[in-house]
């Protein structure tokens, strides 16, 4: 199946990007076979010492089962039109539209346009699988943890504005859906409280953010759990769980590697709030590294 049609829409709901998180602690011995596997560690972790020595945070993504990473869709790819190769500079973007969002504050690398708040990482891509080009936004927390970029959480523009993508970005009318939808919405969830608030009120949640319920349930935990907001991480976590074997998007594999995710954080629910933070700690570190650098 070609990489572009990874950012699809079509097909975003069966190519999901979510990362699992793999504990790594110390003084734990496991055997090759386990520790080479993320998910065996993950089952095999002795969260007893991880309360005590958090080293590091690994990460194991999911698309083993569900395709290759998304990631590949923001490196330089030789896609081709017309067997002709397409440059993916970001020459694409024009001057004065480039200008405007960085003005916002965002810093940019390529086509990708990124802004931290409150360990939340706002971005604007401008992709261009084929000869259209198709402005995505979408926010990457920085306490979930991954091993590369994802779109989960988030939209492509037009589908916001009732626009059409084109093979020439029409500056005005974005700069115009930057000011009246995307950037409002960033304030909006501009912080982890404000996205937990966004997350448990609002009721067009599905249209910002075009991705499954479980993905939705998946990051209320991880917020609720981020804000060592034990109570409602107890409820989000049980919402996660009745939802993960009703989700037609993932496979059982993936299935199973969710509710070993969701174990985790549960276990990890029993902490102090120390050793939360300091859980959250290297996750958060490494969830930036990625989002600058893509892996």
């Amino acid at each position: 199946m070609p990489l572009y049609r990874a950012l699809d829409e079509r097909h975003w709901q069966t190519q999901l990007a979510r990362g699992v998180l793999m504990m790594v602690c110390t003084y734990r011995q496991c055997l090759p076979e386990i520790a080479a596997s993320a998910y065996g560690l993950l089952a095999m972790t002795n969260l007893r010492a991880v309360r005590h020595k958090i080293n590091t945070a690994n990460i194991a993504d999911l698309h083993g089962a569900q395709g290759k990473p998304q990631r590949a869709c923001f490196r330089r790819f030789p896609f081709h039109v017309k067997g002709r190769p397409l440059r993916m500079s970001s020459d694409i973007i024009p001057a004065a539209l480039s200008g405007f969002i960085i003005k916002a504050g965002f810093s940019k690398k390529g086509r990708l346009y990124t802004r931290e708040h409150h360990d939340i990482m706002q971005c604007i891509l401008f992709d261009r699988p084929s000869s259209l080009i198709y402005p995505t936004y979408f926010i990457m927390p920085l306490y979930i943890p991954c091993s590369t970029r994802y779109l989960t959480y988030g939209r492509r523009i037009s589908e916001i504005t009732n626009g059409r993508n084109s093979k020439q970005i029409d500056v005005d009318r974005l700069i115009s859906a930057l000011q009246k939808e995307v950037l409002p919405f960033f304030e909006r969830i501009a912080t982890p409280q404000l996205l937990m608030e966004y997350l448990l009120t609002a009721r067009d949640v599905q249209r910002y953010f075009f991705c499954p319920p479980v993905r939705i349930a998946m990051l209320k935990a991880y917020t609720a759990l981020y804000l060592h907001d034990r109570s409602l991480f107890s409820r989000m976590a049980a919402e996660t769980g009745q939802l993960i074997p009703a989700d037609r998007c993932s496979s059982e594999a993936v299935a199973r590697r969710m509710h070993a995710e969701l174990e985790v954080l549960k276990a990890q629910a029993r902490l102090s709030d120390a050793e939360l933070a300091a859980f959250f700690a290297p996750i958060i570190e490494t969830t930036r590294r990625v989002v600058r650098t893509g892996h």
